[in-house]
C-alpha cells in the first residue's frame, strides 16, 4: 500500500511541477491581477555598503517608469562573515563587476566618481588639481589623448583616466565657483 502511495504521490508532484501547468498557473495569476487592476510588487533588498545594492538603486526609476509595478524596499546589514569569508576580495570583485554593468546599463559614473573625489579630499583640493594636471599634462599629450578616443570609439561606455580627469577638472571650476 504504501508503495502504491508513494507512486501517486510522485505522479501528482510531478504533474503539479510541468512548465506548461506552472506557465497556466502564472497566467491566470496575472490575468485575475490585471482583472482587480492591481499592479505587480517589487520587493527589493537594498544593502547600503554594496555595490550592486547601488546600481539597482539608480536603476529603479526606470523600472517604475517604464513597467506598472510598486517597488518594496528593505534595508538590509551585511552579511555574516560565514557567508562572506573573505571580505576585501569580495568588495573588490563586485565593484570590478558593477562598474561593468552600469556601463552596460548606460548609467552615467563621472559625475558621480567626481562628486566622491571631490568629497573624499574635500578640504584639499590642491590634491584634487594636482591629479588633474599630472594626467592631462602628461608629455605627448596629444598622442595620449588620441589613443583614449580611439579606445572610446571601440568601447564607447568605458570610463578612462581622461574621462575622470575631465571631470574632475569640471568639478573642480563647479566648486570654485559655488565658493566665490
Amino acid at each position: 500500500m504504501a508503495f502504491i502511495r508513494n507512486r501517486l504521490r510522485a505522479h501528482v508532484v510531478r504533474l503539479l511541477t510541468l512548465p506548461a501547468w506552472r506557465s497556466l498557473r502564472r497566467r491566470v495569476f496575472e490575468l485575475v491581477q490585471r482583472l482587480r487592476g492591481d499592479g505587480a510588487t517589487i520587493a527589493y533588498f537594498h544593502q547600503a555598503d554594496d555595490p550592486y545594492s547601488h546600481l539597482c538603486a539608480q536603476l529603479l526609476g526606470r523600472i517604475t517608469r517604464d513597467y506598472r509595478v510598486e517597488i518594496l524596499a528593505h534595508l538590509v546589514p551585511s552579511p555574516d562573515d560565514s557567508a562572506a569569508p573573505d571580505r576585501q576580495r569580495l568588495a573588490l570583485w563586485s565593484r570590478r563587476d558593477a562598474l561593468a554593468l552600469a556601463r552596460d546599463c548606460g548609467i552615467e559614473l563621472l559625475p558621480s566618481i567626481a562628486g566622491a573625489m571631490a568629497k573624499a579630499y574635500r578640504g584639499n583640493q590642491e590634491i584634487l588639481q594636482l591629479i588633474v594636471e599630472r594626467t592631462a599634462s602628461r608629455p605627448f599629450q596629444w598622442y595620449h589623448r588620441w589613443r583614449d578616443r580611439d579606445r572610446k570609439r571601440r568601447n564607447p561606455a568605458e570610463v578612462t583616466k581622461y574621462d575622470v580627469a575631465d571631470a574632475v577638472a569640471t568639478e573642480l571650476k563647479r566648486r570654485r565657483t559655488i565658493n566665490a
